[in-house]
C-alpha cells in the first residue's frame, strides 16, 4: 500500500479536511520508527508514491492518522480507543518482524503520542 492509498482509505473511513500534506507528515512520523526501531535502517523521505513498510498491517496506519487526529480535535476517548489499537497493530508488526529477522525480544512498543518517541 502506498501512502497516497493509506491517505485516501483514512478519508473514506473519517471524513475530514485536514490536507493531504499533514497526513503525510503523520505517516511519515510513523515510518521513521519503524525503519529505526524495527527495521534498523535509515529513514527515507515519504512521499505520496512511497511503498509503506507494515505489509499486510494496513490498520496500523489507519489507527495512527486516527489517533493523531482525534488528538488534535479534542477527542480524548476516541483518543484512547485509537492509541490502543495503533498499539495492538504496532506491536503485532514488531512481532512479525523480529520473528522473521531473529532479534528475539528485542521489539519495540509504539506511544502514539504527537513528538513522542517509542520506547
Amino acid at each position: 500500500m502506498t501512502a497516497r492509498e493509506a491517505i485516501s482509505r483514512f478519508d473514506e473511513r473519517r471524513p475530514n479536511s485536514i490536507p493531504a500534506p499533514h497526513k503525510l507528515a503523520r505517516l511519515a512520523e510513523l515510518e521513521d520508527r519503524i525503519a529505526r526501531d524495527l527495521l534498523r535502517r535509515d529513514p527515507a523521505p515519504l512521499t505520496p508514491e512511497s511503498e509503506l513498510s507494515a505489509r499486510g498491517f494496513d490498520m496500523l496506519y489507519h489507527f495512527w492518522l486516527c489517533a493523531l487526529f482525534d488528538l488534535e480535535a479534542g477527542d480524548y476517548a476516541r483518543f484512547r480507543l485509537d492509541c490502543e489499537a495503533a498499539d495492538a497493530r504496532y506491536a503485532e508488526y514488531a512481532a512479525a518482524v523480529c520473528r522473521a529477522r531473529a532479534y528475539g525480544a528485542a521489539q519495540k512498543e509504539l506511544q502514539v503520542i504527537p513528538g513522542g518517541n517509542a520506547r
